[in-house]
């Protein structure tokens, strides 16, 4: 082979290596190409799974987030509307009218800005909310039921002697009772009641279950409205009680009357708690046990009511029997959140939990508790202020105690008087500064105008201004005296002063510028003190409400005397001394103070002839009284 036939030679080889090797770097760079096209692939795939995946956890977060806000929204709605209630029922408690949501919504405060455009209160003491925004924000979340022409208890429909109770069949699984009859009949079913109720009082429906009503022996009964019979199925059951707390009425527990003895009863198991009977389950919280039940029976704190048996007192949990309160002791007497249990000449200090202060044995008695934190005691015969942790604060000296009174307390000082001896007109007031907690003991006359509470019950809305001619003669008062009071109020009772807060009545006591010599008046013993005071009270014109408050208060007086003379002041010599200007001046006024005197022994007395109150127009009622 030549030498230009072997260069040709080498020069194909050459071209064919050179050839291969192209071939393979084009094949590895396709290769390369398709493996990174897979692997973007595999990442894009990898990305949209992981964005998916991602949305879904997003997804799930704002559903819960949603969900939470939802909850957090009824739960602010439904906090707001039961305020609302509360605030209503308590309202009708104290003055026997409902509020309207206007008045609801100036004296119910929230911590969330609720503003509903469809908000309506009714004359059964429930509301109902709807459109409404919270913070800002609307929501579809509503409260309460929406109802037409609500009646209120004094129109209940009757046909004869038979109550008729409208249910409103909404589903299977709700209905509606009510006294009004409703506009869709084709839902309606009509229960017919042949019951005999109390002139006096008029049916209710509690808690859309129960028909609750007073019977012509003024002894309350309870309805199942659906099955159309007694809730308590038993012979010989008198009666039924429901139990109020706080302005609420539940249902979960009631008293059964039997054989002249309370009993309490689990409606829910419909079953007895203990077969213990109880003289009394008293509703009245001032004084204790001093009246029976009326239409419920009013809890001191949660479960615990005040209860007697064998003319004992003490506090009883009625959803278990248990006694929170030993029933031991002689009277039992709430002063705000705390309870003096009166045992022979000792008084024991109790939260309305039950829980007791004060129990030093060297402590002899517990006579007054002040504004939830102080008490006035007894310790080595000397009268003392302490806390109620047992600091003492102050040692006024050794007294005897015959009768005390609270004659002033506030945020800086604390007044009280006794007397030592019954047949004395004088007395000691114990003062005690708080802020520079200094005291003093100075003797005096005794008494005073205890109490004077003042009722005013306009026939419209009215801004009144009332003053004293003398008012030097003023000592505690409430609201505070300012010159005068300035206050807006309703006719139904309700007063409020420029800030819109509420009061049922004006109190104030006064210093003593007027006795009696007894001359004339009445003779009461511990054992007719109740029956004297209703009939008299009832004769000289008191409505129901102002004649148990007069009661209550001076009630434990009488009893505690034993045996008093009693005078009744009413209007023309109330005026004679203690002049109170009313600005509009009402169409009628009463004005009463009583006066006791305690005696040893019987005593003949020419018989006060009263004078009955005409109430007309605008009215105003003033009560006090004060002891010699």
């Amino acid at each position: 082979m030549s030498d230009s036939e072997e260069k040709i030679v080498l020069s194909e080889d050459d071209n064919q290596k050179t050839t291969k090797k192209k071939l393979d770097k084009n094949t590895v760079i396709i290769i390369a190409l398709i493996v990174i096209a897979v692997v973007m692939s595999a990442l894009f795939i990898l990305e949209k799974k992981s964005n998916n995946h991602n949305k879904l956890i997003l997804s799930g977060k704002i559903k819960q987030e949603e969900k939470l806000l939802r909850n957090a929204e009824k739960s602010a709605l439904y906090e707001y509307g039961l305020s609302l209630e509360k605030e209503n029922m308590e309202h009708y408690i104290r003055t026997e009218s409902y509020l309207t949501m206007s008045e609801l919504q100036s004296n119910v405060k929230t911590t969330s800005r609720i503003v509903c455009e469809e908000n309506e209160a009714y004359t059964d003491g429930t509301v109902y909310l709807n459109k409404c925004k919270i913070n800002g924000k609307l929501t579809s979340i509503t409260y309460g039921t929406k109802k037409e022409n609500i009646v209120t208890k004094s129109e209940v429909k009757v046909e004869g002697d038979t109550v008729l109770v409208y249910e409103s069949i909404e589903d299977s699984n709700y209905s509606y009772f009510s006294f009004d009859k409703p506009t869709d009949t084709e839902n309606m079913k009509i229960h017919r009641f042949k019951i005999a109720i109390n002139p006096n009082d008029s049916p209710s429906i509690i808690n859309n279950k129960y028909l609750y009503y007073m019977d012509k022996n003024y002894i309350m009964q309870l309805i199942d409205i659906k099955e159309e019979k007694n809730a308590v199925q038993e012979d010989g059951v008198e009666g039924i009680y429901l139990y109020k707390n706080s302005g609420y009425i539940p249902t979960g527990y009631a008293a059964v009357y039997k054989n002249k003895l309370y009993y309490l009863y689990d409606m829910t198991n419909k079953k007895y708690i203990s077969n213990v009977g109880y003289d009394n389950l008293a509703p009245f919280i001032q004084y204790c046990g001093t009246t029976g039940p009326h239409t419920s029976i009013e809890t001191l704190r949660n479960y615990n009511v005040a209860a007697v048996k064998n003319k004992k007192y003490g506090v009883i949990d009625i959803s278990t029997g248990k006694e929170i309160i030993p029933i031991k002791y002689n009277r039992l007497i709430i002063q705000n959140e705390l309870l003096i249990a009166l045992e022979d000449n000792r008084g024991h200090l109790f939260s309305l939990e039950g829980k007791e202060f004060l129990s030093n044995n060297k402590i002899e008695s517990v006579y007054a508790a002040i504004n939830n934190s102080y008490a006035i005691i007894k310790e080595n015969k000397h009268i003392k202020l302490v806390l109620i942790n047992g600091d003492e604060l102050y040692d006024f000296g050794e007294y005897n105690v015959n009768h005390l009174h609270i004659t002033g307390s506030n945020v800086d000082k604390i007044k009280v008087e006794i007397s030592e001896d019954q047949k004395s007109a004088r007395c000691v007031e114990f003062s005690y500064d708080l802020i520079t907690k200094k005291g003093s003991a100075e003797k005096k006359e005794c008494g005073g105008i205890s109490k004077p509470i003042l009722y005013l019950y306009p026939e419209k809305d009215t801004n009144m201004d009332i003053t004293f001619d003398d008012p030097g003669v003023l000592e505690t008062t409430y609201p505070k005296y300012n010159n005068g009071w300035n206050i807006f109020v309703k006719p139904d009772g309700s007063i409020y002063d420029k800030k819109g807060k509420y009061y049922y009545a004006l109190y104030w006591d006064e210093k003593k510028i007027h006795t009696v010599d007894f001359s004339e008046g009445f003779y009461v013993t511990s054992n007719n003190a109740i029956d004297f005071l209703e009939e008299k009270l009832s004769y000289i014109g008191l409505n129901n409400r102002e004649r148990n408050e007069f009661i209550m208060y001076w009630l434990p007086i009488l009893e505690k005397n034993k045996k008093s003379l009693v005078y009744f002041e009413l209007t023309d010599e109330r005026n004679s001394y203690s002049k109170i200007n009313l600005n509009p001046k009402p169409d009628s006024l009463l004005r009463i103070v009583i006066h006791i005197k305690k005696v040893n022994k019987k005593t003949q007395i020419k018989e006060e002839k009263l004078t009955a109150f005409d109430r007309k127009g605008f009215t105003a009622v003033e009560w006090g009284g004060t002891t010699y």
